[in-house]
């Protein structure tokens, strides 16, 4: 039974600043970790550099046991699902269905599945009748949940979600963590970093 991730002696940082140093994690298929720390403590560089967006000082990470410093960010955004902490970061169709089906469509991997489930979900994240809007015109809360929609529709096995729930009241913080959920039991992990202990 081996870790989906694998962190090893990770240290990284800014401008060769490694302020986040000798970290290492195993996460394993099904699991949910928080991360939580003080602001500017380095829970997002640490998201960024699993992801590959920031490269690390020192250290190495394993994806399903493969070392993914060769590997290009395009190939491994195939298995890495990111939610940036602003939400504005990650929207760049020009409209809501464009940005839910984007992935895949780049991918290739676009399917009748895959365009029913993301219907689906934004049936029951009440996008539906926003899809031909511009994604700008959504509230935050519904930019938040259209971000975790284009991610889960091609179904990442590790989820990297910074700062996933604010701006998203009680009803739709539920509908976001059991959508997570259902991941979850398919075997994917998801790394979240939240600062509400709840």
């Amino acid at each position: 039974y081996h870790p989906l991730l694998s962190i090893q002696g990770l240290s990284a940082g800014h401008d060769n600043n490694p302020f986040l140093k000798e970290i290492s994690l195993d996460v394993y298929p099904g699991e949910f970790v928080a991360v939580m720390g003080d602001n500017g403590s380095g829970k997002s560089t640490l998201l960024q550099t699993i992801a590959r967006l920031i490269q690390p000082l020192a250290g190495n990470i394993y994806l399903n046991e493969e070392q993914t410093r060769d590997k290009p960010v395009s190939q491994l955004a195939h298995s890495v699902g990111y939610v940036f902490q602003n939400p504005a970061h990650q929207l760049f169709a020009n409209r809501v269905w464009d940005e839910t089906v984007f992935a895949p469509l780049n991918f290739g991997i676009l399917d009748e599945v895959m365009t029913a489930d993301a219907k689906n979900l934004l049936e029951v994240a009440g996008l539906q009748p926003r899809e031909k809007d511009h994604p700008f015109l959504l509230s935050y809360g519904q930019m938040r949940r259209l971000n975790l929609i284009s991610v889960l529709v091609y179904r990442p096995v590790l989820f990297l979600l910074d700062e996933l729930l604010i701006g998203q009241d009680f009803e739709n913080a539920i509908f976001l963590l059991e959508q997570l959920q259902q991941m979850r039991q398919l075997g994917s992990a998801i790394l979240m970093v939240n600062h509400n202990p709840d």
